[in-house]
């Protein structure tokens, strides 16, 4: 079952990934933005959440619950992170500079 679950996550995945990354590509303003939500998503899930649920799991009593704990940590600094960055304004700049 672990399997077939798996694998249906995989499909659902491309099916949000592939829309939204053609949807960038035809209007053009969203693409400055990408390299900033790529590395984001790297920080919060190998950076940030993997670490932190092997580390919870192994040095407290948490237990199975380490990954939740973890997946809040990193899920609520990635969100303050990308707030810190509309906030600074600097992807406006980018958008000034196309015109658009």
């Amino acid at each position: 079952m672990a399997y077939i679950a798996a694998y249906g996550r995989l499909l659902a995945g491309r099916n949000f990934v592939t829309p939204d990354g053609l949807g960038s590509l035809e209007y053009g303003a969203a693409v400055l933005g990408t390299k900033v939500i790529m590395v984001l998503a790297i920080v919060r899930l190998w950076v940030l959440r993997l670490p932190l649920a092997y580390l919870l799991a192994h040095l407290s009593s948490a237990g199975p619950l380490s990954i939740w704990y973890a997946m809040f940590v990193s899920n609520s600094l990635t969100a303050l992170a990308g707030f810190i960055y509309y906030r600074r304004g600097a992807w406006l700049g980018a958008l000034k500079s196309r015109g658009l």
